[in-house]
């Protein structure tokens, strides 16, 4: 990790110290979700792909949440991921949702141009022609 790398991450889990954040490599990896509260130590809710919640703290997240250590306060086993995702926004409350979903961008993360940039440019884009009834037709005969 360069020192440019390390300094993102570190402002990124620093940003994490008054807001809920998601840990993406665990969503993109495919092993559930993670979400955390509270900078280099605090709070955080992970939910298994067999629907495990699990709760606890975390201290040392420099200079990312990776490099954690986990302390599990507890844990239940939902159903599926969907009922234990119910779970952590109930947990989360309030707060939870705004951090979520407010659309704030991250400290250091603009991959992409926002989903109000994007809806604008789809919107000035020419039309995407139509078929008429008789060309549909055709298509359902084949």
């Amino acid at each position: 990790m360069t020192d440019e790398e390390a300094a993102l991450w570190t402002a990124r889990t620093e940003s994490s110290r008054y807001r809920w954040t998601e840990d993406e490599i665990v969503s993109l990896s495919k092993r559930g979700a993670m979400y955390y509260l509270g900078g280099v130590d605090g709070f955080y809710m992970r939910i298994e792909k067999d629907g495990l919640l699990t709760v606890g703290d975390y201290e040392g997240a420099i200079p990312h949440i990776g490099e954690a250590f986990f302390t599990i306060r507890a844990t239940k086993q939902y159903k599926n991921f969907d009922a234990a995702f119910t779970a952590v926004l109930e947990l989360g409350g309030k707060k939870f949702l705004v951090d979520m979903f407010s659309g704030d961008p991250l400290v250091g993360y603009s991959e992409q141009p926002s989903v109000h940039k994007q809806i604008e440019a789809s919107r000035s884009a020419p039309p995407v022609p139509r078929k008429t009834k008789s060309e549909n037709k055709e298509d359902i005969g084949r």
